[in-house]
């Protein structure tokens, strides 16, 4: 048996099968109960380092993570690899907000994507991720 809203209680002893239910349509910290009343999500994001990127951002639930990316790719100038949910999930870029299992007050962490260095030559140039791996086009016989 749960305890709570939304849930069944549990009958006393010799009470009859008869339950009181609550039959509230959404559970508290549900994002159905910050939508319900406001019809947005408020959330923040922070950078891995702890220093804040954007605060109260409200997002319908219809909208697409993807939106979220934009603005915070905005407000940093960055690109962004991913965007961690307070249970360290990385959100899919083209989910819908109501499917990410977010609630109103979670502090999102950005992973800023890792710079690519360029390194030109006369006719070829290579490229070295922040990763490390290199990728070369160009004439093949340019050193």
């Amino acid at each position: 048996w749960e305890e709570g809203i939304g849930a069944a209680r549990r009958p006393s002893e010799g009470q009859r099968s008869q339950q009181h239910v609550d039959e509230t349509p959404f559970t508290m910290g549900s994002p159905k109960a910050a939508w319900a009343i406001s019809g947005t999500l408020d959330v923040s994001v922070v950078l891995v380092s702890g220093q804040s990127v954007l605060n109260g951002v409200l997002l319908h639930p219809s909208f697409e993570v993807s939106s979220l990316f934009s603005q915070v790719q905005a407000a940093l100038g960055k690109d962004v690899q991913a965007l961690i949910s307070p249970g360290g999930k990385c959100l899919n870029r083209d989910a819908v907000v109501s499917h990410c299992g977010l609630h109103t007050g979670d502090v999102l962490t950005a992973v800023l994507a890792p710079r690519t260095r360029l390194f030109p030559a006369s006719r070829a140039f290579a490229a070295v991720s922040g990763g490390g791996s290199v990728s070369c086009w160009g004439d093949k016989r340019c050193s």
